[in-house]
C-alpha cells in the first residue's frame, strides 16, 4: 500500500507542473460535461483515490498545487507524510493483530 501511495502522490506532483496543453494535466483537471455518471455503486477513479490519500496523508487538496509547484519540497512532503501514515496505519493494524491472538 505505501509504495502504490507513494507513486501516486509523486505522479499526482509531476502532472501537476506539467504545461497547461499537456494531455494527463488536461485530463486531470477535466469534469464530466455531458451525462452523468451512471446509479449505484460507482468504480473508483484515480480522483477519488488521490483525494482518500491526500486526506490519509494530512495534505490539504486546496494547497495541492502550490506545494507540488516546489519539486525538491513536494518530494519531501510526500516522504514525511508517507511515513506518518505508515506510522499511524501499522499501530492500527498491530493493535488488531494484538487483539485477534488474545
Amino acid at each position: 500500500m505505501v509504495v502504490v501511495l507513494t507513486a501516486q502522490l509523486r505522479r499526482t506532483g509531476h502532472v501537476v507542473r506539467m504545461n497547461d496543453d499537456r494531455l494527463p494535466k488536461i485530463i486531470f483537471y477535466s469534469e464530466l460535461q455531458q451525462g452523468t455518471r451512471s446509479c449505484g455503486g460507482q468504480k473508483k477513479r484515480f480522483k477519488d483515490c488521490l483525494k482518500a490519500n491526500l486526506k490519509n496523508c494530512d495534505i490539504e487538496r486546496n494547497e495541492l498545487e502550490d506545494v507540488a509547484t516546489d519539486r525538491s519540497g513536494w518530494c519531501s512532503l510526500c516522504k514525511d507524510s508517507v511515513e506518518q501514515f505508515e506510522a499511524k496505519s501499522g499501530s492500527v493494524f498491530g493493535s488488531k493483530e494484538s487483539s485477534a491472538k488474545v
